[in-house]
């Protein structure tokens, strides 16, 4: 499930919003509470309310609301909050606040988690998902802890004894003794960690960026835990092997 790009960048207003996936339950869908959106203009918009060329669309807004599942077993509540502003409404002179989500906690599952991953690989992802909305080298960071706690998880060494001292093994260098167990997880998640350090060369990542690191990763998941990509991986290589069924 490549992450849903247009669920995670439209704005929505109050009279159309997308229904997200809820990340508690996953059967039903997180839906905006109309009465508890709360939106102010910045002080910098309401102070250029008085220039003789002002114009509604340059108002920024700050909001907050919540989110609802609407699966009556669980009822979720989200949070979120960002940045807004006003727009017209078809060719009418009217205008209506539009909302662009900043920070959504608990965020939906922006990629498929395998079921096997431990607790500390889920927690860091979950962090990675809320920040992704509008803090992308934030979220990266949280991949890059997430990708370090798999590499526990699948018993990586982290260190190894040199002239009588022990020497912690880099990221990179875990990543490469994966590939002994399985090379393509290795090539992805090494792919991750370089769009990890450009964010940190360059001090910043942008969202597509952010998008690209979470869908390598989960193609690393899915080839490390999916029964099925494993069974199909054998059969291949039995078949190629064989040279037929």
């Amino acid at each position: 499930m490549p992450v849903n790009q247009r669920n995670l960048r439209d704005s929505f207003t109050k009279q159309r919003s997308p229904a997200w996936p809820c990340p508690t339950c996953k059967a039903g869908h997180l839906r905006i509470d109309k009465d508890s959106i709360s939106a102010k203009a910045t002080a910098e918009s309401v102070a250029a309310q008085d220039h003789p060329a002002w114009d509604p669309d340059w108002t920024t807004l700050r909001f907050v609301a919540l989110a609802v599942c609407d699966n009556t077993d669980c009822l979720e509540v989200a949070t979120i909050k960002g940045r807004g502003g006003l727009q017209p409404i078809g060719q009418s002179y009217d205008y209506q606040e539009f909302y662009t989500p900043e920070y959504f906690d608990p965020s939906p599952a922006l990629i498929i988690v395998p079921e096997q991953c431990k607790s500390e690989v889920r927690s860091e992802l979950k962090m990675a998902f809320a920040h992704a909305w509008g803090d992308p080298t934030s979220s990266s960071a949280h991949i890059r802890t997430a990708t370090e706690r798999l590499l526990d998880q699948l018993r990586i060494q982290k260190s190894v004894t040199a002239k009588g001292k022990r020497q912690r093994l880099t990221l990179h260098r875990r990543i490469e003794l994966l590939s002994v167990k399985n090379p393509e997880a290795s090539e992805l998640l090494l792919a991750v960690k370089w769009i990890g350090n450009a964010g940190v060369h360059s001090g910043a990542l942008t969202q597509q960026e952010v998008i690209d690191a979470l869908d390598l990763l989960e193609g690393a998941l899915s080839s490390l835990f999916d029964p099925h990509a494993n069974r199909v991986k054998v059969l291949a290589k039995r078949i190629n092997k064989r040279r037929g069924p």
